[in-house]
């Protein structure tokens, strides 16, 4: 004797879909083996995960036309290729120079400023 067929409603597998379940997922739902969900209910699921994207893409338009200010920064990086750009500058006192006392450290401290320091000097033209 065969095994009883799983009764599976095509449109409930429609709207699981839409609701973003998984093809395994949704043949939990039903008892049945994914790969009845899979086969005979194909055009289901994809109806249903088409629908849930068109919903997606609506509910970020509408964000976007109430201007939601992430869902502009998200769509502005996504779609325009906007990027965050920080840039820091360090200055000292009043924007000049920044000012370093060395005249607490000992001559070892300092020769080793000085090694590190001839590493990036530039080379001296001839």
């Amino acid at each position: 004797m065969g095994r009883k067929a799983a009764q599976v409603d095509g449109e409930k597998v429609r709207q699981y879909a839409l609701l973003g379940l998984k093809t395994t997922e949704i043949a939990g739902m039903f008892g049945c083996d994914e790969k009845v969900i899979r086969r005979r209910f194909k055009k289901e699921v994809l109806s249903g995960k088409a629908q849930r994207v068109a919903a997606i893409r609506k509910a970020q338009y509408d964000a976007m036309l109430a201007l939601n200010p992430t869902i502009l920064i998200w769509l502005g990086k996504n779609e325009l290729g906007q990027t965050d750009k920080s840039v820091v500058e360090h200055t000292g006192a009043e924007g000049g120079p920044i000012r370093v006392d060395l005249s607490k450290l000992t001559t070892e401290e300092l020769n080793v400023i000085r090694n590190i320091r001839s590493r990036f000097a530039e080379p001296a033209s001839n």
